[in-house]
């Protein structure tokens, strides 16, 4: 319950400075104990806790939430200012990045109805996740698995992880899993991905345990999407892989579209190949039909943003 120490640390320090001017002030001047006082009070700074309160440690790994606010706050808000945080983490936001949130434990949101709301929200598809996120004019989602562990289950499976990789029967039977993978589909196991969720910024620290790195918390922004279409044998599947990296750590963003009876496709792609933010790399994707050879496809952050349309490269029939 950190949440609270952080509103309490400061509170504290005041206090105690008080109450130490005070016994001061009623010790004789030439009492024995005056001159011990001080002494006493800078035994406080040897304490860990007391000194990281202080802002005199600096944290190897950084808080994700705080630096999810961070991110936030140096963005421009938008038409839909509002973020999308599981209820326990939303008061870094509320206070640091000064955005409004749907639900906290404390302060201005605290809900019923929103908190059972967001329970959901995270728990659902993109389909049914984007009405709702217009509704409250949230445009920016925290999601990871600092939230989805244990919180979120499928039938088969309670956490998304099984002897250090992501459990299959979690990521098939969880609508939502997309948002623990930076919103990645996993075509192999019919997962698909997100196409409005971009991601922008992921936290430094890792899930532990994992054979990965897995940050424990991703941002992302609803953008409208670009759209790529084309031609294929009916049937067929057709699959983009986006290298991203972030903090340096490598990954591959996939999405994936089936062909119809005509031989058309289409795909909803939020993630573009020249994306560049603080934490977050991306490159020139690939796309490919069946087990064909892949071909270079590039997507402009600008065509995701105002969801423009691209076609693939070739006639891939």
């Amino acid at each position: 319950q950190m949440r609270f120490g952080r509103v309490f640390t400061p509170l504290l320090a005041v206090a105690a400075g008080l109450a130490l001017a005070w016994v001061t002030a009623r010790l004789r001047p030439a009492g024995r104990l005056a001159p011990l006082a001080p002494l006493v009070a800078s035994l406080a700074l040897f304490d860990p806790t007391v000194r990281a309160a202080l802002g005199t440690v600096q944290d190897p790994i950084p808080n994700g939430m705080v630096e999810v606010a961070r991110e936030l706050r140096g963005r421009p808000a938008g038409p839909n200012p509002g973020v999308m945080t599981p209820w326990d983490m939303a008061n870094e936001v509320l206070v640091l990045a000064g955005r409004p949130v749907v639900v906290t434990g404390f302060g201005p949101y605290p809900d019923p109805a929103a908190y059972r709301e967001t329970v959901k929200a995270y728990e659902v598809g993109e389909e049914e996740l984007l009405p709702w996120l217009a509704g409250r004019r949230v445009g920016w989602v925290a999601a990871g698995a600092a939230n989805l562990f244990g919180r979120v289950r499928s039938a088969d499976a309670l956490i998304p992880f099984a002897a250090g990789e992501f459990d299959p029967r979690w990521l098939r039977g969880t609508p939502s899993a997309p948002l623990l993978i930076g919103g990645s589909g996993v075509p192999a196991l019919g997962v698909r991905h997100f196409g409005r969720l971009m991601p922008i910024f992921a936290a430094s620290r890792t899930v532990g345990g994992l054979k990965s790195p897995l940050p424990v918390i991703w941002l992302y922004e609803v953008v409208a999407g670009a759209e790529v279409d084309g031609r294929a044998p009916p049937g067929s599947r057709v699959v983009l892989e986006i290298p991203l990296s972030e903090h340096g750590r490598p990954h591959t963003w996939r999405a994936w579209a089936e062909a119809g009876p005509d031989g058309r496709w289409r795909m909803r792609v939020p993630l573009p190949t020249d994306l560049a933010t603080r934490t977050i790399r991306t490159a020139t994707g690939r796309l490919r039909v069946g087990d064909g050879p892949s071909q270079p496809l590039e997507i402009g952050e600008s065509t995701v943003r105002r969801g423009g349309s691209i076609a693939a490269p070739v006639d891939t029939r």
